[in-house]
């Protein structure tokens, strides 16, 4: 956080979005919206969560290394030929597919919900500052327009 950003905090979510949509008004710059949970909100509107996209992204593409790998192994690299089989079959690769893509389906979705909400943060720059995660916050840099943005945020918080 430089010397010329401005930090403010607020008390439920709604507040927070107005705060948002004052600050592009006034064409202030938004540094960091600092909340406990990813709700995707960037600028003015909820747009959803990635969480979801990834999920099955992370799913599909799990799914289908671990039904090639499993053909690879029974059929390439090892194969049995036990009573005339053949050496690969649906049937007995659909327990270990679903548990696998259960398995990689959540690994990724903690991945990417780790970089969406900034968890990993392996360098030390205010970490007073960001140690506040249970607060509703917004970082905004000054500008020529500030004192209008702050007078109207002091009338909101002030009406609640």
């Amino acid at each position: 956080m430089k010397s010329k950003d401005i930090c403010l905090s607020f008390s439920n979510i709604d507040d927070l979005k107005l705060a948002i949509e004052i600050a592009e008004s006034y064409s202030i710059e938004i540094i960091d919206i600092i909340i406990p949970a990813y709700l995707g909100i960037r600028k003015t509107e909820y747009k959803g969560s990635l969480i979801g996209i990834t999920s099955f992204i992370f799913s599909i593409v799990a799914l289908l290394l671990v039904i090639y790998f499993q053909w690879w192994s029974s059929s390439i690299d090892y194969p049995l030929n036990i009573g005339g089989r053949e050496f690969f079959s649906w049937v007995f690769s659909i327990p270990i597919a679903y548990e696998l893509t259960i398995l990689f389906a959540a690994i990724g979705v903690f991945v990417s919900y780790s970089f969406l909400t900034k968890l990993p943060r392996w360098h030390n720059a205010d970490s007073s500052f960001y140690n506040m995660r249970d607060e509703l916050m917004i970082i905004v840099s000054k500008n020529d327009n500030i004192n209008d943005f702050l007078s109207k945020i002091n009338y909101i918080n002030q009406k609640n």
